[in-house]
């Protein structure tokens, strides 16, 4: 059963999506009147954050064995994209980490590690850009446990930047629990990444940078989604928006989070200061142009060599 469970939860969501849109056709209609430029705006900026992903590939497999060309960390970034757009639990990086141990002898240990050191340096800008957001939007019910949830994530993975955990075998006893076993792994496994980090300096700063890079890049993808369908948005509530939809990451139980991350944006509307209209239509229109535009990469891709080589480090299926 937990094989199919994502599965069974993208088709649920997919026919609540239906059945929603049959009863209110006047939802999207503003979708049909999104201008040419608005849309190849909003690809410029998802072309952006793709190639980010394309530079950290090339950058993690420099700091540790040879060259990467940027147009093959690209195109890694291209179909890991894909892997995870359409897989659940960001399958593509796993398939990712297949690739560049194969054909660049990049350990799956060194790739996890400089990937956990990533996200959490991901996470802590954007925890703090929506502690920001919600410093400057009007209070609600939900706004404390927001600024705590936010201030506990950012100041949390910054600590690994100082600490030292005690030696493992400490923690024997939690580990012989299925939840504890799991829960100590991803500890330690956020500790490896910050000292991966911390002992590279170079790598350290230039994960940073790109941190920093993708996340204005998805900041006006936001933006500029609202604007193409007319929306009035100020900075603080677009600062908390954006912080939301990079946090549904974790949430990753069905292809994209589909489903689960606009739940959670309806759930916290209020807070923003967006209707459940608006939240469904940016996200109608942030998925469709997101899909449109990896299926036009993939083709563009389709005769290269290395997305042959791609494709056989995958592992095979039953």
């Amino acid at each position: 059963m937990k094989k199919y469970t994502s599965t069974i939860l993208t088709l649920a969501v997919v026919l609540l999506f239906v059945w929603y849109a049959w009863l209110n056709p006047e939802l999207f209609e503003p979708l049909t009147q999104v201008g040419l430029g608005f849309l190849f705006l909003i690809i410029f900026f998802r072309v952006i954050t793709i190639w980010s992903n394309g530079l950290f590939t090339k950058w993690t497999v420099e700091a540790f064995t040879n060259k990467l060309s940027m147009r093959e960390g690209f195109m890694v970034a291209v179909l890991t994209a894909v892997g995870n757009f359409f897989g659940p639990l960001l399958g593509g990086m796993g398939v990712r980490a297949v690739y560049l141990k194969k054909y660049h002898q990049l350990p799956y240990s060194k790739f996890t590690a400089t990937l956990i050191g990533y996200y959490q340096m991901m996470f802590i800008f954007n925890s703090l850009m929506a502690i920001i957001g919600l410093l400057l939007l009007a209070r609600t019910g939900q706004s404390t446990a927001l600024l705590l949830f936010f201030a506990a994530w950012m100041f949390g993975f910054a600590s690994f930047a100082f600490i030292r955990l005690p030696a493992r075998r400490r923690f024997k006893a939690i580990e012989q629990t299925r939840i504890g076993k799991v829960l100590v792994k991803i500890i330690y496994d956020i500790e490896d990444g910050w000292q991966l980090l911390l002992q590279n300096r170079r790598l350290l700063i230039r994960m940073a940078g790109l941190a920093i890079i993708n996340l204005i890049a998805l900041y006006f993808v936001s933006l500029l989604e609202f604007m193409a369908l007319g929306l009035h948005i100020n900075f603080a509530a677009l600062a908390l928006y954006t912080a939301l939809v990079q946090a549904s990451l974790l949430l990753s139980i069905t292809p994209g989070a589909v489903g689960l991350r606009e739940a959670m944006l309806v759930i916290l509307a209020g807070t923003i200061g967006l209707s459940t209209q608006e939240i469904v239509q940016v996200a109608v229109l942030d998925r469709g142009i997101y899909f449109v535009m990896l299926a036009i990469l993939m083709l563009a891709t389709r005769h290269s060599k290395m997305r042959e080589k791609f494709a056989k480090s995958q592992p095979k299926t039953a």
